[in-house]
């Protein structure tokens, strides 16, 4: 049977370490992954069918948004596992025993909501469960956060269901009042609004007993199935599946350092004095855990923490005393050179500067900012509901009667658990300064989705997805956040095969251009994963897309007016991003086209492969017909031939819509002309693959001065455009991993599901590569020098892969174990 269409959930695997006896440890669990809607809502296919969501009786949704806390006592013998599944609407952070265990549930829309599966052993004795559960208005939620209204899901399998399982045991709840949720101003909006604490933070908020009041169902469990009906309809709401991710990283740190303190307001310039101020050397004693931070009575204060990397975090921290006081922690990406102290000012025109992102002197401090108030009890311990990020924190205190003590101060790093098996080495000494910077970027931009970035949107576009998921796979073979991300946009498709630009979303944009990137990424899985099977199952929805787009063809023969953005990348020239850049559509196609019939041939599709390359082959005939100006030897952008770009060429190069001649014509033109459009950070990397096509990899490493220059700047991630961008992490500019281990190294899948490799280096003017890339089948490694006109050192492929070692034309076969290079 085919692994991905069983419709029933059997299989269980535990993910990480062994389960011990100690109710401390918690372990996700993946279950087997369902991808067909299938019976959802209809029939008990998972576990968590058997459960109902409850919510509080008073379902009004406050203009602050609502809070609430669950809880239920149960007992354990000490001997028997549980094993346990859980949602909400909109979010969860589960304690067991006042020990957070689990946040959730990973993002998705009410067609793909997703559940997380735990298993622990608790100890003997009695136990709490509890779970600190919210909803927002949609002016205060993330846009990328979906909600169909409060509820909360618990399911206890074996002995713990009658104790644990929501619907049929008396789960308590309160409503929270401690935490308001404030303004979202752009360009905050996006990623959800700011927000005030009382007393303390929502999980340290916990109401008398007499406040609690049983749970009301708001959905019951579907119905078992005896009792379902030929042509019983399906239940409305929360349709259920099992994530595939991994539990998110939380790593509390203490990084960095403060850098200046003064009583100054939060808009003010920081002086260079401002190093002096006693409470620097007093925070930083509490940041290494060697102090505490005291601050008077009726004083007023503010510390400017520099984190020394990009985080996203949860902000922790814990305070005694100072009652009535005001605590402000902000954050951002960078300081401002300007007074920018309107968010709708900010937004026209980023003043960060081109000096190092390191100097704080003269500068201001403007970002989201928390605020928290303490009711002068001993350890009270704020964070918030939803991460922050940046590289500069504030922290804004404002004392009345009674001083403060911050007894402890903290960052709880959060990320996907990306493993970064690959490494590249090499005599310049600027590589690895970009490597970092590209890694951490990737690393910032993913979390329970793709994200284009984590300060200002945490949106998930098709284009940056495309671009993140090729260098996670080069970097860490791991498929599974590419897999439901691909997954989410598919559950956006229109009846026009499109998907959105952007999903989950409130704020939905529409680009057929991106959709088209969308589509490659099956043919990109297809070449980098052993996973044929998946590719089968969601193949349906990319011919849908490729089927639907012929309803734009013209006589002859090109897609016209194709509905919404048509985006390409942040050109000057190029008014709204580049629309109504006609070659550039079709070109995408076409790259589309070649990608899917790749994948088509790859799960045994042979007619669907010969028909979408019968299509781009009529479609590159009619390109070069319509775009190719032989008076340039170039293709233009549009039909007229008045305007060029690398775009153009880059994409006519890779889909091989030239001949060779032209092809070469083509490729003169890109690296010579000075007149035409230039790719910026994300579009370099079809600028970079052409450049490797054509064997030029003294091309690349040239243009990495841009990325040489982030480095230099003191950027820990990379811009999302040249010049003084808006967003300083975006991970469609960490494609430089790709390129130095694909096409530097040259390590490349030669076939489907990655069975063989082509080693291929360009050096480019290097005199030694060391480099290792994650393969299916296990590490694939090169060590190489390049002193003389031919490279020598050695290529280690794991059992069970052949490959190809290429260089100037001549070709050596390459098997499993370590073979000698020298040509």
């Amino acid at each position: 049977m085919n692994k991905y269409l069983s419709v029933r959930i059997t299989t269980i695997a535990v993910i990480g370490l062994t389960i011990i006896a100690d109710a401390t440890e918690v372990h996700r669990v993946t279950m087997s992954p369902r991808l067909v809607r299938g019976d959802t809502n209809v029939r008990r296919l998972g576990p968590w069918d058997s459960a109902s969501w409850i919510w509080r009786k008073d379902e009004t949704l406050p203009q602050s948004g609502e809070f609430v806390r669950f809880r239920k006592k149960f007992f354990a013998d000490g001997k028997t596992h549980l094993r346990f599944h859980i949602s909400a609407d909109e979010r969860f952070v589960l304690l067991l025993d006042g020990k957070i265990i689990a946040r959730g549930p990973d993002r998705g829309m009410p067609e793909m909501w997703f559940v997380q599966s735990y298993e622990t052993l608790p100890s003997a004795g009695e136990h709490l469960m509890e779970a600190v559960c919210w909803r927002m208005s949609q002016k205060q939620s993330p846009n990328a956060q979906l909600s169909i209204h409060g509820a909360f899901l618990f399911k206890a399998e074996g002995k713990f269901d009658k104790e644990l399982t929501t619907g049929i045991a008396r789960w308590k709840v309160v409503e929270l009042r401690g935490t308001k949720m404030t303004r979202s101003a752009y360009p905050t909006g996006p990623v959800g609004a700011q927000c005030e604490m009382f007393g303390s933070g929502i999980v340290g908020e916990c109401p008398p007993d007499a406040e609690y009041e049983t749970a009301s169902i708001v959905r019951k469990a579907i119905p078992p199935d005896k009792s379902v009906k030929t042509g019983e309809c399906r239940i409305s709401g929360w349709m259920l599946y099992p994530s595939e991710l991994p539990a998110q990283i939380e790593r509390p740190c203490c990084p960095g350092a403060f850098k200046a303190a003064d009583g100054q307001e939060s808009n003010e310039l920081y002086r260079a004095s401002a190093v002096n101020h006693p409470a620097v050397v007093e925070g930083n004693a509490l940041l290494s855990g060697k102090g505490k931070l005291k601050i008077p009575a009726n004083t007023k204060m503010r510390l400017l923490w520099d984190l020394g990397d990009y985080f996203c975090a949860y902000p922790d921290i814990t305070v005694s005393g100072g009652k009535d006081a005001r605590i402000s922690w902000g954050w951002a990406e960078s300081l401002f050179t300007g007074d920018c102290m309107d968010w709708h000012t900010l937004a026209v025109k980023e003043r960060k500067g081109a000096t190092s992102r390191a100097k704080w002197a003269d500068k201001y401090f403007y970002g989201i900012t928390d605020t928290f108030h303490p009711d002068g009890r001993d350890v009270a311990k704020f964070t918030t509901p939803w991460w922050r990020c940046g590289r500069w924190c504030q922290i804004e205190v404002k004392t009345e009667d009674e001083p403060l003590v911050v007894d402890d101060l903290r960052l709880v790093e959060t990320r996907y658990p990306l493993v970064a098996k690959a490494s590249f080495e090499c005599d310049d000494e600027s590589i690895g300064g970009v490597m970092r910077l590209c890694r951490r970027g990737l690393e910032m931009c993913m979390h329970e989705m793709y994200m284009d970035c984590p300060y200002y949107e945490q949106q998930m576009y098709g284009g940056d997805t495309r671009l993140q998921m090729l260098i996670a796979a080069a970097l860490s073979g791991d498929g599974r956040l590419t897999r439901q991300s691909f997954r989410l946009f598919e559950m956006s498709q229109r009846d026009d095969g499109r998907v959105s630009m952007n999903y989950p979303t409130t704020w939905l944009q529409e680009s057929t251009t991106y959709s088209l990137l969308w589509a490659t990424m099956l043919g990109d899985y297809m070449l980098w994963h052993d996973d044929a099977d998946w590719v089968r199952s969601r193949m349906p929805s990319v011919r849908k897309l490729l089927f639907c787009i012929e309803e734009y063809l013209g006589e002859d023969g090109l897609v016209r007016n194709l509905p919404g953005w048509n985006f390409i990348d942040w050109v000057p020239q190029w008014k709204d991003g580049g629309r109504g850049v006609i070659a550039l559509p079709n070109l995408l196609y076409l790259y589309a086209l070649r990608s899917v019939a790749f994948a088509e041939e790859a799960i045994g599709e042979a007619e669907l492969a010969a028909r979408w390359r019968s299509r781009a082959d009529a479609l590159a005939r009619q390109i070069v017909a319509a775009f190719w100006s032989e008076e340039r030897s170039m293709v233009a952008d549009t039909e007229t031939k008045n305007a060029f770009s690398e775009h153009a060429q880059c994409l006519a190069i890779l889909t091989d819509a030239l001949p060779p001649e032209k092809a070469k014509r083509a490729f003169d033109g890109l690296v010579s002309a000075s007149d035409i459009a230039r790719c910026t950070v994300y579009f370099s990397h079809y600028l970079f693959e052409t450049y490797f096509k054509f064997g030029r990899g003294d091309l690349f490493l040239k243009r990495l001065d841009l990325w040489r220059d982030f480095v230099r700047q003191d950027l820990k991630t990379p811009l999302e455009a040249p010049g003084d961008a808006r967003s300083d992490c975006h991970a469609w500019g960490s494609h430089p991993i790709y390129h130095l281990l694909t096409g530097v190294a040259g390590m490349r899948p030669d076939s489907d599901c990655f069975a063989s490799i082509v080693i291929a280096p360009q050096p480019g003017g290097l005199k030694w590569i060391r480099a290792s890339m994650p393969a299916p089948k296990g590490m694939v490694t090169v060590d190489l020098r390049f002193d003389g006109a031919s490279p020598s050192g050695t290529v280690t492929l794991p059992v069970g892969m052949s490959g190809k070692f290429r260089w100037k034309g001549k070709s050596l076969a390459i098997n499993a174990g370590q073979s000698n290079i020298q040509l």
